[in-house]
């Protein structure tokens, strides 16, 4: 399954289904606006993990630590061998969420400021 075979109402009602207010805004972008979510092949679950330990290391400020501490301690109680991440855009904020591989069940997530340089227009 690739990106294009994410429907976004099927990604949005998982949000939903979490049951987060910091979700909702996603969940009403991917219901109202053309947007597709971005999807990666499954990747080991230790990927994930060794990638965002290392970034809960050099993490710059306290919000930005206990997110990504949340994120690894659900990455290192999950039990299944591998995860999708799912990317969400929206000007100045992004959204990663790991779901299973058959894309069922979000199994953590992380919002945060997009600090990209945002091409001019025209």
């Amino acid at each position: 399954m690739n990106s294009a075979e994410i429907p976004a109402p099927r990604l949005a009602r998982l949000l939903e289904e979490r049951g987060t207010a910091e979700l909702t805004p996603w969940s009403a972008l991917l219901r109202t606006a053309d947007h597709q979510p971005h999807a990666g092949a499954p990747a080991p679950t230790r990927h994930w993990l060794d990638i965002y330990r290392r970034r809960l290391q050099t993490a710059t400020t306290t919000q930005l630590a206990d997110a990504l501490s949340v994120v690894v301690h659900v990455l290192t109680e999950y039990e299944g061998d591998s995860l999708r991440l799912v990317m969400l855009h929206r000007p100045g904020e992004g959204c990663l969420l790991w779901l299973t591989p058959e894309l069922t069940h979000i199994v953590t997530h992380f919002t945060g400021q997009d600090r990209r340089p945002i091409p001019p227009s025209g």
